[in-house]
């Protein structure tokens, strides 16, 4: 799934977000590869309730690109 830099910075942040509709037309529900600028970021948790949940390890989340 390809972020925003909003969407980037939150999901570097280990925050939860909610992809546009047609982010997430081509992923189930499940783990799912995140990328930026087309640059793989790492693993999130997409929810059936349509709900990113960033799988970025704690220890780097205070690494935000700006």
């Amino acid at each position: 799934m390809e972020l925003d830099r909003e969407q980037r910075n939150a999901y570097l942040s280990r925050r939860a977000l909610t992809p546009r509709p047609a982010q997430c037309a081509s992923c189930r529900p499940g783990q799912v590869i995140v990328r930026y600028q087309g640059y793989s970021l790492g693993v999130a948790l997409f929810t059936r309730s349509g709900t990113l949940e960033s799988l970025f390890p704690s220890r780097w989340s205070g690494c935000v690109g700006r």
